[in-house]
């Protein structure tokens, strides 16, 4: 691999006494045109950064440290070697080395999606340096750590190292970015999060992924490199164990010999087939995944089929021609290799993921607006019980009950299974007393009706009522309004009563549904007495008939025509 030749643009003293800010004061100016960070972060969020970063917007130095601030914190809590598990329709995707290269990482992303719970990650060390955009690359994926900590994963690789970032670009991508002492603070952090990494990864139970590889000498156990201090920066010719073994767990390579020899990167050692193999059965372990090396196909296979290579930054530094290429696992270990060379960044489209807090709500409030929608059927359907019921608790006519009375009579009459209590503040209101209003609570509901044509019947009833005139017209020869309320008065008692008017409805094949002849017997039911007497039919009646009789004195009985029923929209007003 090319090695880049860069000004050294700050020494170790200037880092180290970075100054501290508190991301608290720092302002976001109107100006700014990046992404904006809350917390805690959402999958919408998360994207947006994304597409901030495709778009060449720089993220504002106040959201740069608070991703460090809580990545730092997330990584410093998981153990050196971190064991993931994963459950039956979980995958696992692997990535290799990136160093900087933002349109592999986002391409990856538009093949694979973004990550997700049971669409794991894990992220094999050198996101940074060589490539320009290290600094994009490596809040993104904090930004997803930090977004799901249980489903993205990072191993430490070399270059997550304040001594190579000084040479191979990242510490003067980031001081050109954000200057002065904002961005030696930055860099600060950043090293922090770097000190904190995991070294490596162990999948069921029985894949190692490691950035580089492994030590000469005597197998050593993953309980070894478990007990191993992290928080440093990466040792290089150490002598005690501890510190050779985290060598060589970013700096290692796999080599065709047998044994192990020294390594002409300078760290590290180029271990052989037998070296895999012993590690490998001293720990019940089947595979190891690593990185750390530009292979020309973006993966290679060695050591018996026992070391998988993956190397994920495609087109390495621009000078070379390999793929990129990354791991995908699933639970019962089925691997599927992935080729590919970075798309363009005008053909990258991130495909938002489902927030899970989101979908849960999204379903709470459709499943609730569902229960609604059958709870004003109901009440439509059975509008004159509800309201018998209510009167049945309101002997002073006050036109109240209380809040536990209506949900009790709700419940009686539509559903015993539904929450009314918690669905009041949906379906009607309370006064300050705690009564509900409940002829106010049923007009709050209407039917609406539509012709055949689909078009909308404003004042439906009038049309009704006209056509109820014609027929007592036509069919019976009524005269006068009392003489039509006293066929449709059947016990002649003075009071037409639900069951008479629906006799009446049927016996001139007028055609209404049930819900129809109750919503229209309500609205002649003026003072809500569950009867219509003289007054209120003629209040209603009185003027269509006489303009029927007005418009054809000679009533004709071979002019019957059929009421044609009317579909029933139902509407909420609230």
């Amino acid at each position: 691999a090319a090695v880049s030749n860069l000004t050294l643009s700050t020494s170790p003293t200037q880092i180290k006494s970075a100054p501290v800010y508190d991301t608290k004061s720092l302002v976001v100016e109107s100006e700014y045109a990046g992404a904006h960070l809350t917390w805690p972060l959402t999958a919408g969020g998360v994207v947006d950064l994304l597409e901030s970063f495709k778009d060449g917007h720089l993220l504002h130095p106040k959201y740069v440290l608070e991703l460090c601030e809580n990545a730092n914190e997330i990584f410093d809590a998981e153990e050196t070697v971190r064991d993931i598990p994963l459950a039956e329709t979980d995958t696992i995707t692997i990535v290799g080395d990136l160093h900087g290269q933002l349109s592999d990482l986002l391409s990856i992303f538009k093949l694979n999606a973004i990550p997700g719970p049971g669409n794991f990650y894990l992220f094999n060390g050198d996101f940074v340096d060589r490539g320009p955009d290290s600094v994009g690359v490596l809040c993104s994926l904090l930004a997803l750590k930090c977004y799901l900590p249980d489903c993205v994963f990072l191993n430490r690789g070399n270059h997550e190292s304040s001594k190579q970032n000084k040479v191979f670009g990242f510490e003067e991508e980031v001081l050109s970015k954000y200057r002065g002492t904002m961005g030696r603070s930055i860099l600060k952090q950043m090293h922090l999060v770097f000190n904190v990494l995991p070294l490596c990864s162990v999948i069921q139970s029985k894949v190692l992924v490691i950035h580089g590889g492994l030590a000469d000498g005597s197998p050593a156990t993953l309980d070894q490199y478990r007990g191993i201090d992290r928080r440093r920066e990466p040792p290089v010719h150490e002598k005690d164990v501890e510190a050779r073994l985290m060598e060589c767990a970013l700096w290692s390579d796999p080599t065709n010999r047998n044994d192990c020899a020294a390594s002409q990167r300078g760290a590290g050692v180029e271990f052989g087939k037998d070296c895999t193999h012993a590690f490998l059965r001293k720990n019940h372990l089947a595979l190891i995944i690593r990185s750390h090396e530009c292979v020309p196909e973006g993966f290679e296979v060695t050591h018996d089929e026992r070391v998988i290579t993956l190397f994920s930054a495609s087109r390495y530094c621009g000078k070379c021609t390999n793929k990129g290429a990354y791991l995908k696992m699933t639970s019962d270990m089925g691997v599927e290799l992935q080729q590919y060379y970075a798309h363009s960044m005008d053909d990258i489209r991130i495909q938002r993921p489902v927030d899970t807090a989101e979908m849960e709500e999204e379903m709470k409030q459709k499943m609730k607006a569902d229960m609604l929608e059958l709870i004003v059927e109901r009440i439509v359907d059975l509008r004159p019980q509800l309201y018998e019921a209510f009167c049945s608790l309101d002997p002073q006519n006050a036109g109240l009950v209380t809040r536990m009375e209506w949900a009790k009579v709700m419940q009686n009459t539509t559903d015993p299974g539904l929450p009314f209590l918690a669905l009041q503040p949906d379906l009607c209101d309370v006064d300050a007393d705690g009564n509900v209003d409940y002829s106010a609570f049923l007009e709050r509901y209407v039917v609406t009706f539509t012709s055949m044509n689909g078009a909308e019947v404003e004042n439906w009833a009038d049309g009704v009522i006209d056509e109820i005139c014609r027929k007592l017209y036509t069919a019976m020869g009524t005269q006068s309004v009392k003489e039509a309320f006293a066929v449709v008065d059947a016990d002649s008692s003075g009071a037409i009563d639900q069951a008479e008017f629906a006799a009446i409805i049927q016996q001139l094949d007028i055609g209404l549904s049930d819900v129809q002849v109750g919503e229209l017997m309500r609205g002649l039911d003026q003072n809500k007495d569950q009867k219509v007497d003289l007054g209120e039919f003629a209040d209603r009646f009185e003027g269509k008939l006489r303009q029927r009789i007005r418009a054809n004195p000679d009533p004709n009985p071979a002019q019957r025509t059929r009421y044609a029923p009317l579909p029933v929209v139902f509407d909420a007003l609230t």
